[in-house]
């Protein structure tokens, strides 16, 4: 405040008195901006509502008021600006007084001298700043939620704020002058009052987590800093504690850890089941699917031959199911594995693992791969993704399409590979096109699938951090557009 010019509000009826105090002011050696005459205290209280000042030089008589009386109708609305009281009457009496009532100091009109008056509105805006910013701190810590503590180094408390009257339950008036040891607990757990200064004269930071007693016997948890109290002269004076009760967050930690193993369980009972789907359902099936092969090789009536045909669609579909359910699940629980990807491989497997498929036997399937670089992903993830989009694209075939084709094509780069998996059957409308990634949707009445291909598809993209679009038109076709990050370059997957 005093490295910028001092605006002065000088409050008095004496123009005699004026022109001395504004002599003295320059004389002063201080940085004047501005001083401003009030004779009275309505002219001073309608300045101070249309300027900010510095400081205030009151004399204490000024006609329709008097003595203290002036002051404390002043300090109304002064309260922000420090007085200087300068008065005709030299008793000790009056000054302690003017003090007792905010002001900042007491001049005798005629005992002081140039350099005393500098001196004294030098010390008086000091100590308003001083007084306003002390306000301002113990405001902030009377009013935060976290327990604040100041203690000597006997323990003896002479500091405590609202918030630990919350934590603990004891009134500032019961804990003032008493011990800290009354909350801290009998154990020596290393927080205690010795300990801590302990640790602090050892240049530790002390920072943990603990357990103190409140007022009403109950153990709390809280999270406890503690570092020095300095006095006026930058000597440790005591300790200075910050306390956070945590124990609601600790319990929560605590069931959350709890809840996570006994998920961890289930997880655990759940690949269990569905390794047991798998291994259990599907190879019944298969042996099934093995007798009708070798019914098929006696000979057999066109109506049982038909019945066959029907057992074996019925079966294969609900292998399919299975089987999409074991891909939900594994992709959902398996950790995510870096390996390098042979596109060629991958594609070629997914087309031959589906050539049995109904409709497959007319379809012409097109490839085509242009991989320049390494990439590297989660295969059995990609083979997931690649083997429902071309299975899709097969079941979702024209019967009435003359020369229907399935095109696969790979392309990679340093950083992404691109897939791009098209046919030319049915389509879907673009009415049904936001929904085609839903669980269990099926995109038309002829569908006889589960309704999770596409799911399980985006999915196992958003592991992956991959994307995928669609476009189609109806009964022209469908083209389904990849993008997966090469894990190798972006450092997934390690």
């Amino acid at each position: 405040m005093l490295d910028q010019k001092l605006d002065i509000l000088i409050v008095e009826d004496n123009p005699g008195d004026y022109i001395l105090i504004c002599s003295s002011l320059e004389e002063s050696g201080l940085a004047i901006g501005t001083t401003t005459l009030a004779k009275n205290i309505e002219e001073a209280r309608q300045l101070v509502s249309e300027k900010k000042f510095t400081v205030a030089l009151l004399d204490l008589f000024l006609g329709a008021t008097n003595g203290l009386e002036t002051l404390s109708q002043a300090q109304v609305f002064l309260s922000e600006v420090p007085v200087i009281v300068l008065s005709g009457i030299s008793n000790t009496s009056t000054a302690f007084e003017a003090l007792n009532l905010g002001a900042q100091d007491y001049l005798v009109k005629g005992e002081f001298n140039e350099r005393q008056l500098a001196k004294t509105i030098r010390f008086s805006v000091e100590r308003k700043e001083a007084q306003a910013n002390a306000r301002f701190q113990a405001n902030i810590l009377g009013n935060i939620a976290d327990s604040v503590i100041v203690c000597d180094m006997n323990g003896k408390i002479v500091y405590w704020n609202k918030g630990s009257e919350v934590v603990f339950g004891y009134t500032r008036e019961e804990m003032l002058g008493g011990n800290i040891n009354t909350i801290q607990l009998d154990e020596q757990d290393g927080t205690d009052h010795l300990s801590i200064i302990d640790a602090l004269e050892n240049g530790k930071e002390f920072i943990t987590e603990t357990y103190r007693r409140c007022k009403d016997g109950t153990i709390i948890m809280v999270e406890l800093k503690v570092c020095y109290n300095y006095d006026t002269r930058n000597r440790i004076s005591g300790l200075i504690g910050i306390s956070q009760d945590i124990t609601a967050r600790k319990n929560a930690e605590r069931l959350l850890l709890e809840q996570n193993a006994e998920l961890k369980k289930t997880n655990a009972e759940l690949d269990r089941f569905v390794y047991s789907v798998s291994h259990d359902l599907r190879s019944p099936l298969s042996s099934v699917l093995g007798l009708i092969g070798l019914f098929r090789m006696n000979k057999m009536t066109p109506e049982n031959s038909d019945y066959l045909d029907k057992m074996e669609l019925s079966i294969r579909k609900l292998d399919r199911t299975i089987l999409k359910i074991v891909q939900y699940s594994r992709n959902s629980r398996l950790p995510v594995k870096s390996e390098k990807i042979d596109f060629r491989d991958l594609v070629n497997n997914a087309i031959g693992q589906h050539r049995y498929m109904d409709r497959s036997g007319k379809i012409e399937f097109q490839t085509d791969f242009r991989c320049e670089t390494d990439f590297y992903c989660d295969r059995e993830r990609l083979e997931i993704i690649v083997n429902n989009l071309v299975a899709n694209a097969i079941k979702y075939q024209r019967e009435q399409n003359s020369r229907p084709f399935v095109r696969v094509e790979v392309s990679t780069g340093p950083d992404k590979a691109f897939i791009r998996v098209s046919d030319n059957g049915e389509g879907i409308s673009p009415q049904e096109q936001p929904s085609i990634f839903d669980m269990f949707y099926r995109g038309t009445s002829n569908s006889d699938g589960s309704g999770l291909g596409l799911y399980i598809v985006k999915e196992a993209l958003d592991v992956l951090n991959g994307t995928i679009k669609v476009q189609s038109v109806v009964n022209e076709g469908t083209d389904f557009s990849i993008e997966i990050i090469n894990f190798e370059t972006s450092g997934e997957g390690r």
